[in-house]
């Protein structure tokens, strides 16, 4: 199973924590309706069978170069989804084999990512909506999950992110940005099946419940990225990195709370 380490040596003012890395499931989206090229297609087939070392200044607010850093490595697990019903469904029947199997999660943590118009940016979505897609892009208007409540927030510890707390990238190509600032929440997912994916793994999660190594719930985000057009994927792969190294550090390193 996965895990992430639990300590480590200081070292030039970096807490080097690869000892074990921290394994992580990432889904992207192929093409759909009008667009014929899908970035996060592109963003799970480049992360997928990859390990990346990350170096971040965890805690929020402004930082100097000098302040405390720490170095956890990722390893990234990615499935492509087709975009219908049998995509939206993926990922929890993929989560539920280990279970019916009686083996352990082997993922520390699961992102889901989707294409999201150039006019709303990069976007963390913190809750989905119980909407089930309609082919045709239109809003829904049965449920996905029978009986489940209408929202369902993310179970990913957000309280330690801010625009504030950019992450270094061990071996990031010079001219892909490391994200100083992202352009970060959003509390509507959409009503397609990018939405209706990331209701249906933070339902499986919460409903049996899965929890993480640390007793928290195990972290569950779904992440909107611009158009290709809009931004080169090696920048959207830089951000994910970054979004997933400091959910992993809320969830299993940082301190527990006073």
């Amino acid at each position: 199973a996965g895990a992430g380490g639990t300590g480590g040596e200081a070292s030039n003012e970096v807490t080097d924590m690869r000892d074990t890395p921290f394994q992580v499931l990432l889904t992207g989206f192929g093409p759909f309706l009008n667009f014929s090229f899908n970035p996060t297609m592109a963003i799970a087939e480049k992360l997928g069978g990859t390990c990346d070392d990350a170096e971040i200044q965890p805690e929020p607010g402004e930082h100097q170069p000098s302040d405390p850093r720490v170095r956890l490595r990722i390893c990234w697990h990615t499935h492509v989804l087709p975009v219908n019903r049998s995509g939206a469904m993926w990922t929890t029947q993929h989560l539920r084999t280990f279970q019916e199997r009686g083996q352990p999660l082997p993922y520390d943590a699961i992102f889901h990512t989707g294409l999201e118009a150039l006019e709303k940016g990069l976007k963390l979505e913190v809750a989905a909506a119980n909407i089930l897609a309609n082919d045709t892009g239109a809003r829904g208007v049965h449920r996905a999950v029978a009986g489940g409540p209408k929202l369902l927030v993310t179970t990913a510890n957000v309280g330690w992110m801010s625009l504030k707390n950019p992450v270094a990238v061990e071996g990031a190509r010079p001219h892909c940005r490391l994200t100083e600032e992202l352009e970060l929440w959003s509390r509507d997912a959409g009503t397609y099946y990018c939405n209706e994916v990331y209701y249906r793994t933070l339902d499986h999660i919460r409903s049996l419940p899965v929890a993480a190594r640390s007793g928290a719930l195990l972290p569950a985000m779904f992440v909107h990225v611009r158009s290709a057009s809009a931004t080169p994927v090696c920048e959207d792969v830089d951000d994910i990195r970054q979004i997933a190294a400091h959910v992993l550090w809320a969830t299993y390193i940082a301190p527990p709370e006073a």
